[in-house]
């Protein structure tokens, strides 16, 4: 949420569960397309409210902009009102506060941002659940919650807007996949594809739209990520022992290594896509810095000196959280620059 104010202004405000609006917005033929915001305004005065929406303009219905209202819910009932879109953010003026989001009326095209969130929940057989879901604080937090004693696997989020109120279907070879096809929605809890497999090797998995089989989103799972130990089977056969990886370090101080090597990040880390995309999941930076980095005409090296710009200023959490991200994606960086004194080995 952003707002414009002329002086000083104090407030408060979270993403609050919508579900609680699920009748009312069939009363009114709507859907919503932006998290529940409630704010309070605890002393001065706002001129402009921008409430987020997860909506893509550009591949949307152009009547989308024309059919989009801010619903508020206040002591006298609910209340809609027209907005300015922009490309992220519904904009308001005077906006006097309550729980406030963002609809549109059923039947128009939309496609919409979404996040991804996947878990382990048993080892053997291999069994995951898949989420697709627009990018809602409030959903992610709830699933996160329910999936706590299961292991979480990164992967990178759909680039491509995905179609609301269209089914869509998950394959993977050599699994089985419940349920067939699963429809995406903006106003009730996100369902999840589950995923069942026994062998232990890289994943494919390909999300598309049942009614034209387009593809809108491919990721590849590497059996790494599962923390199976890696064997080389020919050594298995004639020592009946397993190949182990190397050894790396696994602990070390991550902030003093980025202040010494962040130039060097720089000009070595390549695949600057995967690293902004678990930088926007783990919230370390907003939607349209993400957009920004992610454009096919920028560079690696323009868009890792944007980032180290950012984590540079940031608090040594946030240094930390970069270090282990980029490690994710390239292990062999230890190899090349320094560690602190103080390492220690797995």
């Amino acid at each position: 949420m952003r707002w414009v104010c002329a002086g000083d202004v104090t407030l408060q405000y979270r993403a609050v569960d919508g579900r609680f609006l699920r009748a009312e917005l069939e009363r009114l033929q709507c859907e919503r397309i932006g998290p529940v915001i409630d704010v309070t305004v605890i002393s001065g005065k706002l001129k402009e409210a921008h409430l987020p929406h997860y909506a893509c303009l550009a591949e949307s219905d152009p009547s989308l902009k024309d059919d989009m209202k801010v619903l508020s819910v206040e002591e006298e009932g609910i209340s809609l009102e027209s907005v300015e879109l922009t490309r992220f953010h519904a904009k308001i003026l005077q906006p006097y506060f309550s729980a406030k989001t963002v609809l549109m009326k059923l039947g128009i095209a939309v496609k919409v941002h979404c996040d991804l969130l996947i878990f382990m929940t048993h080892k053997d057989p291999i069994i995951l659940h898949v989420y697709f879901f627009p990018i809602d604080s409030v959903f992610e937090e709830k699933i996160k919650k329910e999936k706590k004693l299961s292991h979480q696997i990164d992967l990178p989020r759909p680039e491509t807007p995905l179609q609301m109120n269209k089914q869509h279907s998950l394959e993977v070879p050599g699994a089985f996949v419940q349920p067939k096809k699963i429809k995406l929605k903006g106003d009730i809890k996100p369902n999840f594809f589950e995923v069942n497999l026994s062998v232990v090797d890289d994943i494919n998995m390909t999300l598309s739209r049942v009614d034209d089989q387009k593809s809108v989103w491919t990721a590849k799972m590497c059996k790494a990520l599962f923390g199976f130990m890696v064997t080389s089977e020919s050594n298995l056969f004639q020592t009946g022992q397993k190949h182990k990886t190397p050894q790396v370090a696994v602990n070390f101080d991550k902030v003093q290594f980025f202040d010494r090597n962040w130039c060097d990040l720089i000009k070595s880390i390549k695949n600057v896509h995967a690293i902004a995309d678990k930088l926007r999941h783990k919230q370390i930076i907003h939607e349209e810095f993400y957009t920004e980095i992610t454009l096919p005409t920028s560079t690696s090296e323009a868009n890792m000196r944007k980032i180290c710009s950012i984590v540079r200023n940031g608090s040594d959490t946030v240094k930390k959280m970069f270090i282990s991200i980029i490690l994710e994606e390239d292990p062999d960086l230890l190899s090349h620059l320094p560690l602190p004194d103080s390492t220690f080995f797995a």
